[in-house]
């Protein structure tokens, strides 16, 4: 391929690509434009917050240097919040764990989503919709729609859940507000020395704001079937919209919001669909010099009643989560599953 052709693809690419961000943002717009409280839906834009680490001490060079507690906030932000009839109803929630409980894998999101649909404000609801970047080991895996399928299908679930999908480097979005307001609270606070803290910081940031703290862990796992001629699932990176509905075990998708759903059974044929995972009740725990270092070096510069949250973590042989990056099982498998499509 000479420069000319080279460049000529590039610009397709970039094209393209602008079209489908154009595309993502007119639906998203148009879902927030229609969705009212008195539809019996709920929509909410949904973000991981960036990273942020416990105890927060502003000045201080002893905490500034020292591996601090990861803590992990998943925003449901709910995109028609300026609704006047939602007052008082439609809430948006931050769904708030840290390292000594479980990490940011996929099933840890889960997790997240299956708080938010069972919580008591929400428990009426029967279609949600949810929007959301790109991320294939946090948003777009089949960890997620394996569990998305178990949690329509259970007594209490709803009757739909939609993923939708904001294109990369355009993902700008109502979760990102809620992000702002907080990281300004923590500031105006001046020190968050323990995880209670960071969750009265999360819960006055704004009005129409739950904080829900997640204590409760399942054990999500992918039943994905083996790929081969039978058998072909669409892949993730081309989906833009997931829909998973009650009474049934498919995957109904689009690849362009123009194109109509299509449909595909992707589970293992003798998955129970109808049954949830045990929850896991055992913590994760960190790392004994982790806790010793933060006992020893920062709660003496903490009022007492904070220090006993910190003396009282459990220790661990767990990976310190300050060095960890995105679980990389999913992107993994998908890699693995189109050399296989490709042979």
């Amino acid at each position: 391929m000479d420069s000319d052709d080279h460049e000529a693809s590039k610009k397709k690419d970039w094209e393209k690509h602008i079209e489908h961000a154009r595309k993502a943002t007119h639906v998203y717009q148009s879902d927030a434009a229609s969705c009212s409280s008195d539809s019996g839906k709920s929509l909410f834009a949904v973000d991981l917050q960036k990273v942020i680490l416990l105890p927060d001490m502003p000045g201080n060079k002893e905490a500034i240097f020292l591996s601090r507690l990861v803590v992990f906030n998943d925003t449901f932000a709910r995109v028609n919040q300026f609704d006047p009839a939602s007052v008082g109803k439609g809430h948006s929630y931050c769904v708030l764990w840290h390292e000594e409980l479980r990490g940011r894998a996929a099933e840890n999101i889960v997790d997240a989503f299956y708080a938010v649909i069972s919580s008591t404000s929400e428990r009426d609801i029967k279609d949600f919709v949810f929007w959301m970047d790109n991320c294939t080991s946090q948003n777009k895996n089949w960890i997620l729609y394996t569990s998305l399928v178990q949690i329509v299908n259970s007594s209490n679930g709803p009757q739909i859940v939609t993923l939708k999908y904001l294109t990369k480097g355009h993902t700008h979005n109502s979760a990102d507000g809620v992000h702002g307001n907080i990281e300004t609270k923590m500031r105006k606070k001046g020190k968050v020395y323990d995880f209670p803290d960071f969750v009265e910081c999360v819960s006055t940031s704004r009005k129409g704001l739950t904080a829900l703290e997640l204590c409760e862990f399942r054990q999500w796992v992918s039943r994905k079937r083996a790929m081969n001629k039978k058998c072909v699932l669409p892949k993730l990176l081309s989906i833009v919209e997931a829909k998973f509905e009650k009474g049934s075990r498919l995957l109904y998708y689009r690849t362009d919001f123009d194109e109509d759903m299509e449909s595909c059974d992707f589970l293992q044929p003798k998955f129970d669909i109808k049954r949830l995972p045990e929850v896991n009740r055992v913590p994760r725990g960190i790392l004994k010099e982790k806790k010793d270092a933060i006992v020893k070096k920062l709660c003496p510069m903490m009022p007492k009643n904070r220090q006993t949250f910190w003396k009282s973590l459990p220790v661990s042989e767990s990976m310190d989560l300050i060095d960890d990056e995105d679980d990389p099982y999913e992107e993994e498998e998908q890699f693995c599953d189109e050399r296989r499509e490709n042979r």
